[in-house]
């Protein structure tokens, strides 16, 4: 992840899980689906890429909340993979039409919804799973969770065997639980758990997982993100 962040890190055998609140998906599902119908009346960026459209759209007033997963660089160290950069002038489109224009515009990157939730990551990784995002979690069962970092390490230490290492970025805000947060994971992917751990935070919570693949670090934001096409900022 690009930006002045404070590394926390932890090297942990990863984990798994899914809420037993599975009878919110549905709703969750039905209100996602509306907010995406939702209408912008101009969406126009210029020489941009596709995190800063999805930075953008992050500020319309819906329901939806957005995470962005980069593509990992091979070592930390190596240079930021480059994004490609692009025009986008749309007028009257859907916020579903838009990010489907995103990625017409940068076809690295796909979507999809999870909930209220919008996922964006490379589409290289799709069929991947060894990626951690994508792999499966069994049931895991937290209790007293204080804030997001202590719910991602508490997963991802839960995970079988390969080892897997994340790290929390922190950029100023703050990711603690209002009050300490008891809850059940089944049958989910590390991704929807993130989801789900970013949502917790705040109604319109999301993510940002960047780095490489021997170090990847995850940040975590209530509502809008301030990208800048390399240098992101998160509330």
């Amino acid at each position: 992840m690009r930006g002045p962040y404070q590394i926390v890190t932890a090297f942990l055998c990863v984990v798994a899980c899914t809420p037993l609140a599975a009878n919110a998906g549905k709703t969750a599902a039905d209100a996602g689906a509306a907010a995406l119908a939702t209408r912008v009346a101009t969406f126009s960026i210029h020489n941009a890429t596709v995190f800063d459209g999805v930075a953008q759209l992050s500020s319309e007033r819906t329901e939806l909340s957005f995470a962005l997963e980069d593509v990992l660089k091979t070592k930390f160290s190596d240079s930021a993979v480059p994004h490609s950069h692009f025009d986008l002038n749309l007028q009257n489109r859907t916020i579903s039409e838009i990010l489907d224009a995103l990625c017409s515009k940068d076809v690295t990157y796909t979507w999809t919804r999870d909930g209220l939730t919008v996922n964006v990551f490379p589409r290289s990784i799709v069929d991947d799973s060894s990626y951690l995002p994508n792999r499966q979690l069994g049931q895991s069962d937290l209790r007293g969770v204080t804030d997001t970092e202590q719910a991602v390490f508490a997963i991802v230490a839960r995970l079988p065997p390969p080892f897997e290492q994340i790290a929390c970025a922190q950029a100023g805000g703050d990711t603690s639980y209002a009050v300490p947060w008891d809850v059940t994971f089944r049958n989910l992917t590390i991704r929807q758990a993130f989801n789900l751990i970013a949502r917790h935070l705040g109604s319109r919570g999301g993510w940002v997982l960047g780095g490489s693949r021997e170090f990847r670090t995850i940040g975590f934001h209530k509502g809008t993100i301030h990208y800048n096409s390399g240098s992101e900022r998160i509330d």
